[in-house]
């Protein structure tokens, strides 16, 4: 969402935004977080895709009084707390070590030889260039999804129809 859209947003219903992968902008500039704009906005974050991938920790940006409901509620449902991964995580936002421009270049060459291999072997589909991201929206000529689920695990592979 471009940002003169986001300073204009004035919602009147609790908004949450996953910024999980804010920082895999590939060929344009990281988004602004919404917050920004948007003081009473829930924003979601992790490193896991950004930074490490063994790193399974996210966090939550919210007004106090829901970070005050959601660590109450937390002890009922939580399975532990990943203590290392945490002090991990915090080493490397502190000494800002989370930008990985040697990543973005990789995923940039993976994106494009995808879309290059697609029109090459596959050119009734369809598949626009995203700006960021590790995934690839495809759209195919018609309606494929069970016959498409049901070829890959002859080769070891399971995609859902």
């Amino acid at each position: 969402m471009p940002t003169s859209v986001r300073q204009q947003l004035r919602l009147a219903c609790p908004t949450i935004v996953d910024e999980t992968i804010g920082d895999l902008a590939l060929d344009v500039p990281s988004p602004e977080p919404l917050a920004l704009h948007l003081p009473a906005a829930i924003s979601i974050g992790s490193v896991s895709k950004s930074v490490w991938g063994g790193l399974r920790i996210g966090w939550i940006r919210a007004l106090p009084s829901l970070l005050e409901r959601l660590e109450r509620a937390r002890p009922t449902t939580d399975l532990g707390t990943p203590v290392v991964e945490q002090l991990s995580t915090a080493v490397l936002l502190n000494e800002h070590q989370t930008r990985r421009p040697d990543t973005l270049q990789q995923l940039r060459s993976q994106r494009d030889a995808l879309r290059q291999a697609l029109a090459e072997h596959l050119p009734d589909i369809h598949a626009l260039q995203p700006a960021g991201g590790v995934r690839l929206w495809a759209t195919f000529p018609g309606p494929v999804s069970s016959r498409l689920a049901a070829m890959p695990p002859d080769h070891g592979v399971t995609i859902a129809a």
